[in-house]
């Protein structure tokens, strides 16, 4: 089945479940929602890909706000995810220029930061955004958020103890 706007590679994702007594079946997973993340730092990017993917969500990646300007001409992402702090274009103006933009004007944003101020909350609400988190809570409240977001309902819980991402979401952008 093919998603109008993702490449069929990223509209169905295959898994093994296990049977019993070590057999084995194959299924699939159909990615029904596509979130873009943009992100300069190459270990947090990969990390929240990891993780929406873990929850069925296809995911676009743009390691700059001119990247990400230049997928969404044939691209429909369901729900951006844009880090602040970026070389070239910050993401409140990448906020803003999605916006302004017709064909996602009405997109959700999750804008995100390793500075949690209320000044860095009123800019990205005033950029645009729907959403604003801190990077400390995106492990613990993304995945619902994006699904409030997206109408999907709640979330499938998924462990985060012991992995890097506190270390990478903790780290200034």
């Amino acid at each position: 089945m093919r998603r109008e706007g993702l490449v069929p590679d990223q509209a169905r994702r295959a898994f093994l479940v296990r049977i019993g007594n070590g057999t084995y079946r194959q299924e699939y997973i159909m990615y029904n929602k596509a979130v873009m993340i943009v992100d300069d730092d190459a270990d947090v990017l990969e990390y929240l890909a990891y993780l929406l993917k873990r929850h069925g969500l296809a995911v676009l990646k743009a390691h700059d706000a001119e990247s990400a300007l230049h997928l969404v001409q044939s691209l429909k992402p369901d729900l951006f995810l844009l880090d602040v702090w970026m070389p070239g274009t910050n993401g409140y103006e990448l906020c803003r220029q999605l916006r302004a933009n017709r064909h996602t004007a009405h997109t959700p944003v999750i804008i995100f930061s390793a500075l949690s101020t209320a000044r860095a909350h009123r800019e990205a609400l005033a950029a645009g955004a729907d959403l604003f988190l801190s990077k400390s809570e995106l492990p613990t409240t993304l995945i619902q958020s994006i699904q409030t977001l997206l109408g999907q309902g709640t979330p499938s819980p998924i462990s985060v103890a012991g992995s890097r991402v506190h270390g990478l979401l903790s780290a200034g952008d």
